[in-house]
């Protein structure tokens, strides 16, 4: 498993929003929690889901009250106002964070977050915390 797959699961995950339904079809997501759900006994696809969702919330959440934190929030749907928004509105309303356009924000802004996101997963439920350098590419 790579940061790339969690980045690319993050931007499947995106197209609805982060809600652990939507969650649940991610195997490469799923397969970082599959212990911890097993631990508690229940190694169920919702448990694993469950636990993903709260932690990618987490690490929103640290990313602070700035600009940044605020777009990053509003484009996976955890800000309250954005809740079952279409990714494009989630997009639009992240571009307005930044006082960027929406086109800008695409371009330029959606993958860095995506990834930063993608990366504090990974580190989180794969490396020891010696290791502080993630494997960015292909496995």
């Amino acid at each position: 498993m790579t940061v790339r797959a969690v980045a690319d699961a993050l931007s499947r995950v995106l197209r609805k929003g982060l809600h652990a339904r939507v969650i649940r079809n991610e195997d490469v997501i799923l397969d970082l929690f599959k212990e911890e759900a097993s631990a508690k006994g229940d190694d169920s696809r919702w448990a694993s889901a469950l636990m993903a969702e709260r932690e990618i919330t987490g690490i929103l959440t640290e990313f602070g009250t700035n600009r940044r934190g605020d777009a990053a929030r509003e484009l996976f749907g955890t800000a309250l106002h954005t809740r079952g928004l279409r990714l494009g509105e989630r997009r639009a309303m992240a571009s307005v964070s930044l006082d960027i356009t929406e086109r800008s924000f695409v371009r330029a802004w959606e993958d860095d977050i995506i990834l930063d996101v993608a990366v504090e997963l990974y580190r989180r439920c794969v490396l020891d915390s010696s290791d502080i350098d993630p494997h960015i590419g292909e496995d």
